[in-house]
């Protein structure tokens, strides 16, 4: 009975087959069309600047902020302009004012590539201006002539109470500069190096008196009998010419 109710409606399962085939054809095909698209946009913001503006502390010198901008992004910014959108600057930061970045721009900057300059001093800064937290509205494009924005804040009170464990490299390296010159200056004030010249004939003649003694040493141990002619020849080559051509009595 089964088999002939499957063979009175092969019509409409064929058709429920198809009907099924088709919508799973469709999903795929959305999906792969949401995959592509995904895709497409991970590689094009893999490839966008974006610019990071941040205090930090100098490295060598911990008492000084520094303001670093960082172009962290994938692609090449150019056309940048920063601009503080929340003056007046407190006491000691007027300067970005007529700070070259903030008035003319940075007309290029690669991926990876960053530029430092001076912003404050922690020593002389006031509690009002470590309060006062400084807005940055920064504006580039890429290579392509698209535009960006993005904002950035600056608030001193991050690197609070931070401290600094051991000596900072630069100190470390002139410490030992000065270490090592002292070495020098001691070895010209009081001794003077030895030193030995020797022309390239004498050098060899050394080697040539090294290499036989050491193939003599190698004879004496395997053929002693060998050896010993050799040792007699050698002395009588040392003996003077005329004891050697005198007539026996």
């Amino acid at each position: 009975m089964s088999l002939g109710w499957l063979n009175g409606n092969a019509g409409a399962i064929a058709i429920l087959v198809s009907v099924y085939s088709a919508f799973l054809t469709t999903v795929y095909v959305l999906l792969t069309n949401k995959l592509v698209r995904q895709n497409q946009t991970l590689r094009e913001e893999s490839v966008k600047p974006r610019i990071s503006v941040r205090a930090i502390l100098d490295p060598n010198f911990f008492q000084f902020y520094i303001l670093r901008i960082d172009n962290v992004g994938g692609g090449t910014a150019q056309s940048v302009q920063l601009r503080v959108t929340n003056p007046p600057l407190g006491k000691g930061l007027e300067h970005l004012n007529s700070n070259g970045v903030f008035r003319h721009g940075i007309s290029l900057l690669n991926t990876r590539e960053s530029i430092e300059f001076f912003l404050a001093d922690a020593l002389t800064m006031t509690d009002e201006v470590r309060n006062q937290q400084i807005q940055i509205t920064v504006t580039f494009k890429d290579m392509a002539g698209a535009r960006y924005e993005s904002f950035a804040r600056i608030d001193f009170r991050e690197v609070e109470n931070f401290i600094r464990v051991g000596e900072p490299p630069i100190v470390t390296l002139a410490d030992s500069t000065k270490t090592i010159k002292g070495i020098l200056q001691s070895f010209a004030g009081s001794t003077k190096l030895q030193v030995v010249t020797s022309t390239v004939r004498d050098e060899e003649r050394k080697r040539n008196l090294t290499n036989m003694w050491a193939r003599l040493s190698r004879l004496k141990r395997l053929d002693p009998a060998g050896y010993q002619e050799v040792e007699d020849l050698i002395a009588l080559r040392s003996k003077p010419l005329d004891a050697a051509s005198s007539p026996k009595t």
